[in-house]
């Protein structure tokens, strides 16, 4: 799969995308820590200590991660509503000039953009599933108005 991001009527960035899913272990740690709160009655600072205990394992937002919350019986999408991830801005996309619409990406920029689509299968994604990466691309500061991605399997 080639995703083409596409800025104006400029150069498009080419990124591969392979589906990624989590381990048993991490399966496990998911399970090991969600175990602690019931999941009926979350609250707001239940949901930052979850997310909390899921950057200190390791674990990045995504369609893995999620995947894992509801094998163990959570809602990870009430997670992400309780305590919403702060937009970031990733360092090394920059204007390239005032009078034109593209952007420059380093190799930080990319290997962030390729973090996040190894998290999706294109090949059987949900709208669901799109609706998370976009949302995932806006909070990395990746995905700007204007932006034309093209996911071609």
């Amino acid at each position: 799969m080639t995703i083409n991001i596409i800025q104006g009527n400029m150069i498009p960035v080419q990124v591969s995308s392979q589906p990624m899913s989590f381990t048993s272990e991490q399966k496990e740690t998911v399970a090991s820590i969600l175990s602690n709160y019931d999941s009926t009655s979350l609250t707001q600072e239940d949901a930052k200590a979850i997310n909390d205990a899921f950057r200190d394992a390791g674990f990045k937002r995504g369609h893995a991660l999620k995947n894992a919350i509801e094998a163990a019986g959570f809602d990870g999408d009430q997670i992400r509503e309780l305590d919403p991830p702060p937009p970031e801005k990733v360092e090394g996309v920059t204007p390239v000039g005032s009078e034109h619409d593209y952007f420059s990406l380093n190799k930080e920029v990319l290997e962030s953009l390729q973090d996040i689509l190894n998290n999706y299968d294109f090949s059987s994604m949900t709208s669901s599933q799109e609706d998370e990466m976009v949302q995932e691309l806006e909070d990395k500061g990746l995905l700007f108005p204007g932006l034309v991605i093209n996911t071609m399997v």
